[in-house]
């Protein structure tokens, strides 16, 4: 036994870390208030609690840190912390929810009309009639999709190119209803399947010059190649359903009766959009993003449930080469079996920005 020790043992003297232990170590509910404390910026925070014989006792998170560098253990008394507990939920509902996506990302590279791409010059057999809009004017690429080029993804093609055409007049109120600007019809906007690719230079045909058209406000300033990879997306919280599965899943691991998300406890829901919030990006499958609402929170478009196109607002190879509006973002949805029969002529098409 130290000298040091032993005097601590006869004369009942305590050191200042000898002090803290104790006292953080006599309840499971000061340990709790300590933790948060401890998960706070702030160095200098002081906390003043009440010892068993009614006197003040101050610690400070300065202190906390250096008796317990690696944070507060658990003891045998705790309960599971609720950030914990959030936590698992967190991840148990990403988990069952989450659906595999292609994502895309912007690259400078010259492409070819085979090409996965945003602009340029789109592949185009000559025995076909060119997507014109609703002044007769042909309609730029907004994108081309190669599945021959892309990673497989389950429930989209596996060969062809799928084309998406927008017109490139500056809309008006009239043409896109809002919020958020929803256009389903054909007039100013086509999504075109070439199931059987040609690659003999006589059945290849010549795009009209389509880009002259653009204005100022096409989302697009550029032509720009794609890298593709496959990721997880986790639902988002502007998705039309996701208040009904998050108020489920929550009700369902935790007993309660929660019939909003107004009801539910804040920490959960504030984890949940710092982990994850709207995911934005490019990408093909899984959960969209939106700025002002999901369109399809309705009878009539309730059933376009696949994420056929997200295009975001992009700034990766300079500033606003893609952008819609005030940076927003384009989505195109499909019905599941319109594109189990590859048919894209029933598509709904939102524009979604500020």
């Amino acid at each position: 036994m130290g000298i040091n020790t032993f005097i601590k043992k006869i004369f009942g003297q305590k050191s200042r870390e000898e002090k803290i232990r104790e006292f953080v170590e006599q309840a499971p509910e000061t340990r709790k208030m300590l933790r948060g404390a401890l998960r706070m910026e702030n160095k200098d925070l002081a906390l003043v609690f009440e010892t068993k014989d009614r006197k003040p006792f101050e610690i400070t998170t300065e202190e906390l840190r250096k008796v317990y560098p690696d944070g507060i253990p658990a003891l045998d008394d705790d309960e599971p912390e609720p950030s914990s507990r959030i936590e698992k939920l967190i991840k148990d509902f990403s988990r069952q929810t989450s659906a595999p996506c292609i994502a895309f990302a912007l690259a400078k590279r010259k492409t070819t009309i085979y090409d996965n791409k945003f602009g340029g010059i789109p592949y185009w057999p000559k025995d076909l009639d060119y997507p014109h809009d609703a002044d007769d004017n042909p309609m730029p690429l907004l994108a081309q999709l190669n599945f021959e080029k892309l990673p497989p993804l389950e429930g989209f093609p596996k060969k062809g190119i799928l084309q998406f055409y927008i017109s490139g007049k500056r809309f008006g109120p009239a043409d896109l209803p809002s919020p958020p600007d929803i256009l389903s019809s054909t007039k100013n906007m086509r999504v075109v399947y070439h199931k059987e690719i040609v690659t003999r230079k006589t059945a290849l045909g010549t795009p009209p010059p389509a880009k002259k058209f653009q204005k100022k406000d096409y989302p697009l300033k550029g032509e720009f190649a794609l890298n593709a990879q496959i990721k997880i997306c986790p639902m988002t919280p502007s998705d039309f359903r996701f208040e009904k599965t998050f108020v489920a899943f929550y009700n369902n691991k935790t007993g309660k009766k929660a019939k909003t998300l107004e009801e539910i406890e804040d920490t959960f829901k504030i984890e949940f959009y710092e982990e994850y919030g709207e995911v934005g990006g490019h990408r093909i499958g899984g959960y969209p993003m939106f700025v002002r609402g999901d369109p399809r929170d309705s009878e009539k478009y309730k059933n376009h449930t696949i994420l056929l196109l997200q295009i975001d607002s992009d700034n990766s190879l300079g500033k606003d080469v893609v952008r819609w509006g005030d940076s927003g973002v384009g989505n195109f949805f499909i019905t599941p079996a319109a594109l189990e029969n590859l048919d894209f002529s029933n598509i709904l098409y939102s524009r979604d920005f500020l």
